[in-house]
């Protein structure tokens, strides 16, 4: 079956809007919660890792408020809008920047910790802290501008835009076989597997020296909620990326390109949206004192809302004949 002839029905197109609009919504207020909690509460206590944290958090605010925005106008209107060619540009250039920063941020985040867990010499001073935090983020996010910018504006092919389908239907270097195997290759496939490599060495490492770490217990603690907070990131990304790395592999292997065509159109295909809506989540459970904070100031809200709904009292009065 063509992904072409593949409609996705308008009750299940609504469905989605819905759910992603109101899930959009919360995530953006959260998102904005702890980026305050960083910059502003926690500025004095913050460390070399929370900057990656930041960034992460950058990059899901802006592709939640500027990528879902399109995601949200093909789900209720069934179609993409503004009918324009730049606008497609720009809409899969977010797209494809913005999974390629979320993946490659989690994989250098990964490496890092090992860094600040075992071997923090490297951040001792300032010198240290350029040459092994600073350049790193700075190499990634231009080497992601760099790339996606040659394959998606300055590319030669020519782009057949269709407004009909989600994010104009694609662009065209997904057909050069070249350029579309170096990209899954390398900017996926790779990234996943540092991102597994990393975090099981680290697990591995941890439970190794775990007694080393029981010696100062305040020590313990802090590594042992660093390694949660790595791990949990890291499954965001490796579960939104499953479903549609899977269904790659199957076409190569299978031969068949439009093997799960069906999946890919209904499901599949916005699973990695949900990636960036679910982050400040799993980070705010991260911070257990901003946690509480925002806990302790839901239970207050409520008890006011209580307060103020009383009962109406009312008086049965006889009727004198």
């Amino acid at each position: 079956m063509n992904q072409s002839e593949v409609v996705d029905s308008e009750f299940s197109r609504l469905i989605k809007f819905y759910v992603l609009i109101s899930a959009d919504i919360v995530s953006v207020l959260l998102n904005l919660l702890i980026l305050n909690h960083f910059y502003v509460i926690n500025r004095q206590q913050r460390n070399c890792f929370d900057d990656v944290l930041i960034l992460l958090l950058v990059v899901s605010l802006i592709n939640v408020v500027f990528h879902d925005v399109g995601v949200l106008i093909y789900l209720f209107v069934s179609s993409c809008w503004p009918y324009s060619s730049i606008y497609c540009f720009i809409w899969n250039y977010f797209a494809y920047f913005d999974y390629f920063l979320n993946l490659s941020l989690t994989c250098w985040a990964s490496i890092e910790r090992h860094l600040f867990l075992f071997h923090f010499r490297f951040f001792a001073n300032r010198r240290e802290r350029f040459l092994f935090h600073q350049i790193p983020l700075v190499s990634i996010i231009v080497y992601g501008l760099v790339v996606y910018f040659y394959f998606i504006v300055f590319n030669r092919c020519q782009n057949q835009f269709d407004y009909q389908r989600i994010w104009c239907g694609g662009v065209c270097f997904k057909q050069n076989s070249i350029e579309s195997y170096f990209e899954w290759l390398v900017n996926n496939c790779l990234i996943i597997l540092l991102i597994i490599v990393f975090n099981l060495l680290l697990i591995i490492r941890f439970v190794r020296q775990k007694k080393r770490f029981q010696e100062n217990r305040l020590i313990l603690l802090k590594s042992r909620k660093l390694l949660f907070q790595m791990i949990s990131i890291s499954l965001i990304y490796l579960i939104c990326s499953f479903p549609p790395g899977l269904i790659s592999i199957l076409r190569i292997v299978l031969g068949n390109s439009e093997f799960g065509v069906e999946a890919m159109i209904h499901f599949v295909q916005y699973s990695f949206i949900f990636a960036n809506v679910v982050l400040p989540f799993v980070i705010l459970n991260s911070l257990p004192n901003l946690k509480r904070k925002l806990i302790s100031k839901m239970k207050r809200i409520c008890r006011r809302q209580t307060i103020r709904v009383k009962p109406i009292r009312t008086e049965n009065h006889e009727e004198k004949f």
